[in-house]
């Protein structure tokens, strides 16, 4: 048979709702236990995702930052030798102009040409320089101005050359002739 504290045990086991359809006080206490968990849970969840979230937002802006600076310093370390070759032909162009006259050569426009060369190529502006105190959008900028100012140093090398050549062929020319 059964006794008062078998049936008491089994009540606290089984709980019944009440004709209110009420939990006993305790069976209430449980199931706010489980919320209040699963709410700390979820939180600690977010606020994970959150840091995790802004720590790669900011990796991601430095990777940018590191890729701007070190493509800004790449053109700029190759400027130096474009504008060295830059300086020798224009060197080279400048001691064929003062040697030659319009009585040196058979076509005078060969001098003009040289001249027009000479000046464009002095014109050329210096390259800028990359700052690590600069953003990661004016690194790229000031990366495209290096390139373009490489490209025209190279263009104005090649003119030069090339003026410089026509000039000295027209004073042979002209040499040739007189002969």
């Amino acid at each position: 048979m059964i006794d008062e504290k078998q049936l008491a045990d089994s009540r606290d086991e089984n709980p019944v709702e009440d004709e209110a359809g009420f939990l006993p006080p305790r069976q209430k206490h449980t199931w706010r236990t489980v919320v209040a968990v699963v709410a700390v849970i979820l939180t600690i969840v977010a606020a994970s995702f959150g840091v995790v979230s802004w720590k790669t937002a900011q990796n991601y802006k430095r990777d940018i930052y590191d890729t701007a600076y070190n493509t800004c310093v790449a053109q700029s370390n190759k400027a130096p030798m474009h504008e060295q070759e830059l300086q020798t032909a224009l060197q080279s162009a400048q001691q064929a102009a003062d040697r030659l006259g319009a009585s040196d050569v058979a076509d005078p426009n060969t001098l003009n040409d040289l001249q027009d060369a000479i000046n464009d190529a002095q014109a050329i502006k210096s390259t800028p320089d990359c700052e690590a105190s600069m953003s990661s959008d004016a690194l790229f900028q000031t990366a495209k101005l290096i390139d373009l100012s490489i490209e025209n140093s190279h263009n104005a090398t090649k003119a030069l050359e090339y003026s410089t050549k026509a000039a000295i062929a027209s004073q042979k020319e002209l040499q040739a002739l007189q002969r």
